[in-house]
């Protein structure tokens, strides 16, 4: 398909993406589909070539191109593309280096574990990995002080996306809490945390 909506105002252009989205997703057919447009081959593309004199330059998937550019070409090709609408939770997490572990960790090891990151919260999660809640620094003085489990301290107000939410959704979760956002998947297992720096950052950020 060479160019085929590049003659269409945008709003017929858009609905005309959506069902050759659905058309391919029904028919389950490769398709070799040629644009100018860079928005629209990230919109479009599970794989994409970017081309220059004849040759391919880089081929891969839409993140992999934003976050790992081959030079300064598809760097500069890239660098006005809306990144909130293509990069994804999974692609800007941190993996979680350090988390309380119900069932396991007492509370001194919490309190050594919390003393030791300095972080402001702390993840908990049960020994399959499940997203549990977080506690604060607090939490954990008193329960220490009423030598009770810190586990019954936990509080379960803890934000979470899957790993498919795209950036620009995560912007909205940014602006309602202060706390790091929990990436679970549909079992509720933890698979990383954003922080505000990664969004930041990975919004500035043009392709280096």
């Amino acid at each position: 398909m060479d160019e085929p909506f590049s003659a269409l105002d945008p709003l017929i252009r858009k609905d005309m993406q959506q069902e050759l989205i659905r058309l391919q997703g029904k028919m389950n057919k490769t398709i070799v589909f040629i644009t100018h447009d860079l928005d629209e081959a990230l919109s479009l593309g599970d794989t994409i070539a970017i081309m220059r004199d004849g040759k391919v330059v880089q081929q891969g998937c839409a993140e992999d191109i934003l976050k790992n550019p081959e030079n300064d070409y598809v760097v500069k090709f890239t660098e006005d593309v809306d990144r909130s609408k293509i990069l994804t939770a999974q692609a800007i997490m941190e993996r979680p280096k350090d988390v309380l572990v119900a069932g396991r960790d007492g509370i001194d090891r919490a309190l050594y574990k919390m003393e030791r990151t300095k972080f402001s919260n702390m993840l908990v999660v049960d020994r399959q990995r499940r997203l549990l809640g977080y506690v604060l620094p607090e939490d954990l003085v008193l329960a220490k002080k009423e030598e009770r489990d810190f586990t019954e301290s936990i509080r379960t107000d803890v934000c979470t996306v899957e790993p498919e939410t795209s950036m620009r959704d995560l912007l909205d979760d940014l602006e309602e809490t202060q706390s790091p956002i929990a990436v679970t998947n549909g079992d509720r297992v933890l698979q990383g945390v954003i922080v505000r720096g990664s969004v930041v950052a990975a919004l500035a950020r043009r392709g280096m």
